[in-house]
C-alpha cells in the first residue's frame, strides 16, 4: 500500500527530459514583401547533437516570382564560425549549398544560423522556398555522410505585393 506511491516516484524522477527534434529551417522576417524589396532568408540548424563538419543542401524557390545570384546571395552565419568553405550554386529555382569546416576545425554541434540567403522579388504572387530532404547530407571529418536522426524541415510561403 506504501509502496506504491514510492513506485511512481521513483519511475517518475528517472525520466530526463526529451531533446528536441533538430531542424533546418528557413525562416523571414516578413512573409509579406513588395517587388521594390529584398528578402532575407535564414536558414538555422537548431537542437544538433551530432557533431558535424559540413553540410550540403538543395533549396528549390520559384524563380519564375524571386531571383538569386549564386554570387552574392549567400552570406555565411554564425554555426560552423569563420573557418569554413562555402560552395553556392544556383541552377533553374535550385541553390546548391554547401558548407564545410577547414581541416583541423573541431566538428560542430548545437544551434546557430547556417547562413542568410537573399532573393529579389520579380513578380507579385506566392513564392515557396524548400529543403529537398532528399538532397540534404550531413557530413564527419573524413567526408562521410553521417546521418542526423529526426531531422525535421520547415519551408517559408513568401507573399509578393
Amino acid at each position: 500500500k506504501y509502496y506504491l506511491p514510492i513506485v511512481f516516484i521513483f519511475i517518475f524522477s528517472c525520466d530526463e527530459p526529451l531533446q528536441p527534434d533538430p531542424s533546418l529551417i528557413l525562416g523571414s522576417q516578413s512573409t509579406a514583401i513588395t517587388t521594390n524589396d529584398t528578402l532575407d532568408i535564414s536558414l538555422n540548424l537548431n537542437d544538433n547533437i551530432v557533431p558535424i563538419f559540413g553540410i550540403y543542401v538543395k533549396i528549390d524557390y520559384d524563380s519564375l516570382l524571386l531571383s538569386f545570384s549564386d554570387t552574392t546571395g549567400f552570406v555565411a552565419g554564425n554555426y560552423f564560425g569563420g573557418n569554413n568553405i562555402t560552395f553556392v550554386k544556383e541552377e533553374n529555382g535550385s541553390i546548391f549549398l554547401t558548407v564545410t569546416l577547414t581541416q583541423g576545425v573541431e566538428k560542430k554541434f548545437g544551434t546557430g544560423l547556417l547562413g542568410s540567403l537573399i532573393f529579389f522579388p520579380k513578380l507579385e504572387g506566392s513564392a515557396t522556398i524548400s529543403i529537398d530532404e532528399e538532397e540534404l547530407e550531413f557530413y564527419n571529418d573524413l567526408g562521410n555522410i553521417i546521418e542526423i536522426i529526426n531531422i525535421e524541415t520547415e519551408s517559408l510561403i513568401i507573399e509578393i505585393n
